[in-house]
């Protein structure tokens, strides 16, 4: 290891007058610094000075002390020699010429050429202001940032005790950490490479010890990759320059892009946390994102030389911002789809009916209230609520296919309104069900989206979704990473008239310890994903927030979730939600579930006592009324209209999800 820093110079190109003072003048504009070199007349003893340049005339220049000169320092026995300026990259050295020194600072005349060195490979960036901490082993060493590369940090340590500069190893790596105002800018491992000592001061230059970094975990199937023409640029402020930058990129997907710098202007460091980018095409914001530098690497030779491609990661993003984005990717790879994009309502409302997905039974529970329902999907589709996602296939302005997700749990989606017809392409069904899945694929890890758990009811007896969901959970094989669980469904009218007491029970909300014991229940019936999924788990998540994102929206939702005990003994585990007509068209999103954890006891009478309880919760005489495990229904005499089975899958098992619906389709958008 050196103990001082060492570069290698060699003369690249001379400058003529005119470029000098074009240097010089900027030198002024960026309020830089120059350094004049004065040399001793008699002993040879080099002092150099620090000065600023005044804007520069034709013929001379005059340079400012930056401070007074010292008044025990005589400039009579010295020559000032040369003066030099460092622009981060190159060494600009030329003759000072008849120097005139005053007391307020020195006048040279400007001569005919000048001497360029080629200083460094990369451009070293000056950042004023960043206080670094050096930690090593438990111990902390302050200090400032004097400037960097990516590939280098030049930092000046505090002045502390002779001790405390010996505890610093320069063999074993640290951890530098770089701030400002309080606010944590960037850190890394690094490595000591080269340190220069002057006087008490401590000079140590420092290299990141990882290349690139990783920050979510691996992924099997990796988002799709894009060269958008026009392609899209970003725009944010450097964290440690505090310069505006803007750069074209070079690829972009639903989870991160790429650009691309020249080696020796580079600034991106790996790691590097951007609080705020923005996404633009042709000049308008697309959306915002939190973004992180994962890598830098060199783009190929037969591409290009000296140009190095950096990729980021998306960290956050707005979620009332990121399907203007989405949209903008999904319709690159396929014009025919739609995400969030404004439509034709009526062509959905004829395509829902002619594809056959609203049925007479689903469509006469709707009627009456048919301009409820109208206001309810005007404000889903043509507003991009951040609650719901909508996708659709079209050609040639027909609606071929449509699928739609629900945020109706805290950290769970709702898969629902799956369709196809149109007689268009007879593989549109199952081409928005690609784009919905890549979607998932790139949304999930983002804290925004909320997006733990996908959750999709489906008629056992429908092929399709039972082909689909049904054969990923049989795949995957595993209860806790995707699981089945069947409910049967029924309809409950209130009951006219006094109800005969029988027996004593007790209905009551639920606390965490209710839902331990459900807990305990399911996990032995069933073992499977639905308490978590559902906000059943204790202790509880609330659903205070939920419920006011929907108000602010114009939506409405609410739950709330009760226990039936008897005689101290739980019984069944009851949850009533409530939401806008049509929010899902099969109301499974304004009904009552009820889990029956223990039939013994409970009658009939007793349950049409609970359940005409529970009924002045909800405007209509009539309420869906899901019963969990199915065999439950026959237990208490409900009368059993049709079975439904839910799917769910955790999505942090996506290799799982992708692998059956590749087995299932055998096509390559999968692999």
């Amino acid at each position: 290891m050196e103990s001082s820093f060492v570069t290698s110079q060699y003369t690249e190109r001379v400058l003529k007058k005119q470029e000098i003072i074009n240097r010089l003048n900027y030198l002024n504009f960026s309020e830089d610094t120059l350094i004049l070199r004065f040399i001793h007349n008699k002993l040879g003893a080099v002092l150099d000075l620090p000065a600023k340049p005044d804007p520069c005339g034709e013929d001379s220049l005059f340079c400012c002390w930056i401070t007074p000169l010292d008044s025990g320092l005589s400039l009579d026995s010295y020559t000032c020699r040369e003066l030099r300026f460092d622009d981060g990259l190159d060494l600009v050295i030329f003759t000072a010429e008849s120097p005139r020194v005053s007391a307020e600072g020195i006048e040279v005349l400007l001569p005919e050429k000048a001497k360029v060195c080629k200083n460094r490979r990369i451009r070293r960036y000056k950042t004023p202001g960043i206080g670094v901490k050096m930690i090593q082993k438990g111990v902390i060493f302050p200090g400032s940032l004097v400037d960097f590369t990516p590939e280098a940090f030049l930092v000046t340590l505090d002045r502390l005790s002779e001790q405390s500069h010996l505890w610093l190893n320069p063999k074993e790596p640290v951890t530098l950490l770089m701030e400002q105002g309080g606010k944590q800018l960037f850190s890394c491992d690094s490595v000591i490479t080269a340190w220069r000592e002057e006087g008490a001061e401590k000079h140590i230059l420092l290299s990141p010890k990882e290349k690139s970094i990783v920050r979510l975990k691996a992924k099997n199937h990796r988002s799709h990759r894009q060269r958008l023409n026009p392609p899209p640029s970003v725009r944010f402020i450097h964290p440690l320059t505090g310069k505006e930058m803007l750069y074209t990129l070079s690829d972009v997907s639903g989870s991160g892009f790429s650009v691309e710098e020249w080696e020796e202007e580079s600034l991106l460091l790996p790691g590097m946390v951007i609080p705020t980018v923005s996404i633009e095409l042709a000049g308008t914001r697309i959306a915002r994102c939190k973004a992180q530098v994962l890598y830098r690497n060199p783009v190929p030779e037969e591409e290009r030389s000296r140009l190095f491609r950096c990729g980021f990661v998306i960290l956050e993003i707005p979620l009332q911002e990121q399907p203007r984005f989405s949209s903008l990717l999904h319709q690159a790879a396929d014009e025919r789809i739609l995400l969030n994009d404004s439509l034709d309502l009526e062509k959905l409302w004829r395509f829902f009916f002619e594809s056959g997905f609203l049925y007479s039974s689903k469509y006469s529970a709707l009627k009456e209230k048919r301009e409820e329902f109208k206001n309810t999907y005007r404000r889903l589709y043509l507003e991009s609520p951040s609650i719901a996602r909508n996708f659709l296939y079209q050609e040639y302005g027909r609606i071929c296919a449509h699928l739609s997700m629900l945020r109706f749990y805290s950290r769970s989606w709702l898969l629902q309104h799956h369709a196809a017809g149109g007689g268009c392409n007879p593989l549109a069904g199952v081409d928005v069900l690609d784009h919905v899945t890549n979607y998932i694929n790139e949304s999930h890890s983002l804290a925004s989206a909320n997006m733990d758990y996908l959750l999709c009811y489906f008629r056992p007896e429908n092929k399709f979704p039972n082909k689909v969901f049904g054969g990923v959970a049989r795949d995957i094989n595993n209860p806790k990473a995707a699981s089945l669980d069947t409910f049967a469904y029924a309809t409950f009218s209130s009951l006219e008239g006094e109800l005969a007491e029988e027996g004593s029970f007790l209905l009551s909300p639920a606390g965490d310890l209710d839902l331990l014991e459900f807990e305990s229940f399911y996990e032995g019936i069933s073992g499977g994903l639905l308490a978590q999924a559902m906000d059943l788990k204790a202790p509880r998540r609330e659903e205070e927030s939920l419920n006011r994102e929907y108000k602010e929206l114009g939506f409405f939702r609410e739950r709330e979730v009760f226990t039936l005990r008897i005689e101290g003994c739980l019984k069944a585990l009851i949850t009533v939600s409530r939401s806008d007509l049509g929010l899902n068209l099969s109301n499974l999103t304004n009904c009552i579930h009820l889990f029956l954890v223990d039939s013994e006891g409970v009658s009939r009478k007793i349950l049409d006592m609970v359940l005409s309880q529970l009924m002045k919760h909800f405007y209509s005489n009539t309420v869906p009324l899901l019963v969990y495990p199915a065999e439950a229904a026959d237990t208490l005499n409900i009368p059993v209209e049709k079975l439904y089975t839910l799917w769910i899958i955790d999505t942090q098992n996506e290799q799982g999800y992708f692998n059956s619906l590749r087995n299932t389709f055998k096509r390559r958008r999968y692999e």
